[in-house]
């Protein structure tokens, strides 16, 4: 509440999903307040789920072709 009030944003419901990539978290995104006014349902939790493996493998392919490179220079 204090970094809400701080930034003038309150979250009324918030869902948070980690992103993995090779066992190793990266990160994680969080979404608040559904655009309806809503609590967050669990399809909504798996569509973040399933946003946050296409974003570890477009990461883990970045990572790869990255490692590639250096290699080939």
């Amino acid at each position: 509440r204090a970094i809400g009030a701080a930034v003038g944003f309150e979250a009324k419901s918030c869902m948070a999903a980690p992103i993995f990539v090779g066992g190793r978290t990266y990160g994680v995104i969080e979404v608040f307040n559904r655009g309806d006014g809503a609590s967050f349902e669990e399809a909504d939790l798996n569509t973040l789920i399933d946003g946050t493996r296409m974003l570890a493998k477009v990461l883990e392919v970045r990572f790869l072709t990255a490692e590639l490179g250096r290699l080939l220079r």
